[in-house]
């Protein structure tokens, strides 16, 4: 069951040919986290599901995910969608350290800092910011305001979550790969020469020490053309 291979990438080597299959495109950063898991995990990982092509309306695809959309994972018998329950799943299953259900005073910060990163961050760092670039939705009305909002809350969540290496501190934690792939397409070099908008030097580190340290990270860089770097370098 899945997608397919047509039209992209997923003939790379960074397809899922056993185990856990991560469904999502390479450029979009809500899909990466999940992605990069799987990969880091050794359990698993992406497997092209071309939204260009109309795969997630397929019948197949729906059968996993009623609601048709990236990521969605499949697991031998199960299959689940959106992010953060992908996420959940994965570190649960294949690398409980990135989220120690034995200690629940950690998972509730890991998990505040993702739901507020989905629910405070995500809407004024994509929509207005670097979709409009990669072509996901049209420009805000007001660029100057669109930047400067998604400015103010990537300093208080960085501030609030990232006081170690890591929102956990000195270790990983899946708050990481939820965040660090949409940070990453903020650091590209045309979101800056299309909107003004410059990822603050704190939040740029942050993301250079996930990528130094989660190898798996190559895949934000290189998938066969249509990686966050390729693709964003294509809309330049």
């Amino acid at each position: 069951m899945g997608c397919g291979s047509s039209g992209g990438p997923a003939a790379t080597d960074t397809s899922a040919s056993k185990g856990v299959k991560v469904f999502g495109m390479p450029p979009s950063a809500n899909a990466c986290g999940p992605i990069l898991l799987a990969m880091d995990a050794n359990a698993g990982g992406f497997e092209m599901c071309n939204l260009m092509e109309g795969q997630h309306k397929k019948p197949e695809f729906a059968a996993m995910n009623p609601f048709t959309h990236i990521p969605t994972i499949k697991d031998g018998d199960l299959a689940i969608g959106e992010s953060l329950a992908c996420l959940r799943y994965l570190a649960i299953k294949y690398k409980s350290e990135y989220y120690p259900v034995q200690d629940p005073n950690m998972c509730g910060m890991i998990d505040f800092a993702m739901e507020s990163f989905s629910g405070d961050v995500y809407p004024k760092i994509a929509p207005g910011v670097f979709y409009p670039v990669f072509g996901f939705s049209g420009p805000p009305a007001d660029q100057a305001k669109a930047n400067t909002e998604a400015t103010e809350v990537l300093d208080k969540w960085m501030k609030h979550f990232v006081k170690g290496k890591f929102v956990n501190g000195d270790t990983l934690s899946i708050a990481d790969f939820k965040a660090v792939p949409f940070l990453f397409c903020l650091m590209q070099p045309v979101i800056e020469s299309k909107t003004g908008f410059k990822l603050s030097d704190a939040a740029k580190e942050y993301v250079n020490r996930f990528m130094t340290t989660v190898k798996a990270s190559e895949f934000l860089k290189s998938a066969g053309g249509f990686s966050i770097v390729e693709y964003a370098a294509s809309k330049a």
